[in-house]
């Protein structure tokens, strides 16, 4: 569903955005290339120990430009 969803988004015709994927599932990470997608607005940030919801949250909203 996570590919569906940026295929979704990079579909749109407004393009001044930022994804940022918080991967919380350390034991397999995720790379933009495997949902063949090459663009610089999507990001993927694998964590190295589960944040939780709320942590990863913020984690992303602070990581945001």
């Amino acid at each position: 569903m996570l590919k569906e969803c940026l295929d979704s988004i990079l579909s749109q015709t407004y393009a001044d955005f930022e994804v940022i994927v918080g991967n919380d599932y350390t034991k397999d990470k995720l790379f933009p290339e495997e949902f063949g997608i090459d663009d610089p607005r999507i990001r993927i940030v694998n964590h190295e120990q589960n944040l939780g919801e709320c942590h990863n949250m913020n984690y992303l909203l602070n990581a945001a430009t």
